[in-house]
């Protein structure tokens, strides 16, 4: 997947997830990820979320 930003939605379909399972693998991760500045996470955000939760490619 190419790096790109995504906001909370797209990352919950990505994922075939609720948003409150989102929101809490978030919660997990939260000291690494930082915090989500505006509407998307960051690619590098997006990279991180992957590194942990895994690729759907």
């Amino acid at each position: 997947m190419e790096k790109k930003t995504m906001n909370r939605k797209e990352l919950c379909h990505y994922y075939g997830i609720s948003y409150y399972i989102l929101r809490k693998w978030l919660e997990l991760i939260e000291e690494e990820l930082g915090t989500c500045t505006g509407y998307s996470f960051s690619p590098r955000q997006v990279e991180i979320i992957m590194e942990h939760y895994g690729r759907k490619d």
